[in-house]
């Protein structure tokens, strides 16, 4: 059996079952994952040269604070590698995003990632964001539990945006996190006429510039080959009835 998906930006959520955490998560809590250990290898292919160096450090500082917090290390290689990598790219114009293709055939799951750079504007934290994409890791305002905490302002939504402030995701890790990186705020893809959504709190800004709490807790989780300690479960969150 081989099944392939490409996943740009918003990636899907890790499902409960051990088997679909397999396919989205990357191999989380599995034997064969994509990256084994936590250990993510990218390859710079940048064409702008003036960017080159600049890039490199800006990866180099996203990754260390990645693996400062977490099990996870992301490290630069000169070359393609035989083993799975990460290609990091600055061709398509304007684009701050990442995702993955990965293949599950004979018991053995394969695959590499892309993290599009160019519209990055060499900003360390929002490649953090990235790299939790390859990681699998969704938005936070796409949990299905964000129906009682956000109302979204969709008049105010650039319409090729609309469906990143649409939650779908029905399983999640942990409570609600107002301050993780993954969690958009209420100016993101606005078109001028105002928040993006209202919401029971009035910020919501990364806290203190770095990962949050729920977001080392999160990387941990989708990272079990690497992560030691005992997992908490994923709970099943859901909309608010009525």
């Amino acid at each position: 059996m081989q099944f392939v998906l490409v996943l740009i930006g918003a990636l899907c959520v890790i499902s409960a079952s051990a088997t679909q955490r397999q396919f989205v998560a990357l191999g989380a809590g599995v034997g064969h994952a994509i990256w084994k250990n936590g250990s993510i290898p990218y390859w710079v292919d940048v064409t702008k040269s003036e960017n080159q160096v600049k890039v490199s450090e800006t990866l180099a500082k996203a990754a260390a604070h990645v693996h400062a917090r977490t099990c996870v290390h992301f490290y630069e290689v000169a070359e393609p590698t035989n083993t799975a990598f990460v290609t990091v790219k600055d061709t398509k114009e304007g684009s701050c995003s990442a995702g993955y293709s990965y293949s599950y055939s004979g018991g053995v799951l394969t695959g590499a990632g892309i993290l599009n750079y160019d519209g990055c504007g060499h900003q360390y934290l929002t490649v953090v964001h990235e790299m939790m994409h390859i990681l699998g890791i969704g938005h936070e305002q796409k949990r299905i539990d964000s129906y009682d905490r956000l109302q979204l302002n969709a008049s105010n939504v650039e319409p090729a945006f609309v469906g990143q402030y649409t939650p779908t995701f029905e399983y999640a890790h942990g409570e609600y996190d107002w301050f993780s990186l993954m969690h958009y705020r209420n100016t993101y893809f606005g078109n001028g006429n105002g928040i993006t959504f209202n919401a029971a709190r009035t910020t919501f800004d990364v806290k203190c510039g770095q990962m949050s709490d729920g977001d080392i807790a999160t990387v941990n989780f989708v990272s079990q080959e690497c992560w030691k300690e005992p997992m908490v479960p994923r709970c099943r969150v859901s909309a608010p009835s009525g």
